[in-house]
């Protein structure tokens, strides 16, 4: 027999996360895979498509489908005795629970594909040379873009779109407040006074244009 734990992306087979010949095995490996997924510190909201929209992770573990399993009886949701149904054409369903992935981020300076980073990486840069007391940080939100800086620093973090990016601001600065970080000030959204200024900033670190530097999201 097969058994497999899979990942869903909005109710659609997305991957395979594992597969052994035993149902124990398989039930053990899933349980380990939903107390690691505990651990999980900013969860992705959005993908992108044709559009930025919601997303929610499931995760499952099937088995081969057997021509007797359409006569076994099972609960449904509501509590109700019905016939096993066939789990995307080839399936039996043994578990279904939802799953959080890790959003990844493009950080300036960093290829956007396969050097993408977690938000343990955008800590790293928030606590970058705090314990130097002349030296404020600052963070603003300015569209899609979390920006980190100072005189010495300027950091790029880019989201999917501005709510993402307000998402990550809130996250960033909770965790300022619990761990008593000093010399960080986080100023919101950037007002209509800074923008034109941010975007100057970032044309001189970046050499991007103004189309690119302006931009709302990544879609």
């Amino acid at each position: 027999m097969n058994y497999k734990i899979m990942l869903l992306s909005n109710g659609k087979f997305k991957k395979f996360i594992h597969k052994c010949k035993t149902k124990k095995y398989s039930e053990k490996k899933y349980s380990e895979l939903l107390d690691e997924n505990k651990n999980i510190l900013f969860p992705k909201k959005f993908i992108i498509t044709k559009t930025i929209k919601d997303v929610n992770f499931e995760i499952c573990l099937v088995r081969d489908w057997l021509e007797n399993d359409s006569t076994t009886l099972v609960k449904d949701f509501l509590g109700r005795w019905v016939n096993r149904e066939v789990f995307l054409d080839k399936y039996c369903l043994l578990k279904r629970k939802d799953f959080l992935i890790e959003e990844t981020f493009y950080v300036f300076g960093f290829d956007p594909v396969s050097e993408r980073k977690t938000i343990k990486t955008i800590i790293k840069l928030l606590v970058k040379g705090i314990n130097d007391e002349s030296l404020t940080k600052n963070v603003i939100v300015l569209h899609n873009k979390l920006i980190i800086f100072n005189e010495h620093q300027f950091d790029i973090v880019i989201c999917k779109c501005e709510e993402d990016c307000l998402r990550l601001y809130d996250t960033l600065r909770n965790i300022a407040k619990k761990r008593v970080f000093r010399r960080l000030l986080f100023m919101g959204i950037a007002s209509e006074m800074m923008v034109g200024r941010l975007y100057e900033m970032m044309m001189d670190v970046t050499d991007w244009d103004y189309r690119k530097v302006s931009r709302l999201s990544t879609n």
